[in-house]
């Protein structure tokens, strides 16, 4: 991004030489994702009510209607 801002500076007469000419970045590989198991997620929400504070209802999970 910054090597396309320089390089666009030499087209438009704003500088002679790009700094960024011949820099190489070194890649960091990508992480893996963790993710929760689902009887864990069950674990730890099992304390919290799934309803709403004023209604009697549980929360809806999925919304079955079309938005």
């Amino acid at each position: 991004m910054v090597n396309q801002a320089y390089r666009r500076a030499v087209l438009n007469g704003y500088i002679e030489k790009n700094p960024c000419e011949g820099v190489q970045i070194k890649r960091r590989e990508a992480k893996q994702l963790k993710y929760l198991e689902p009887e864990l997620v069950a674990t730890l929400l099992k304390p919290f009510p799934l309803t709403y504070p004023n209604e009697s209802k549980p929360a809806p999970l999925k919304s079955s209607k079309p938005i």
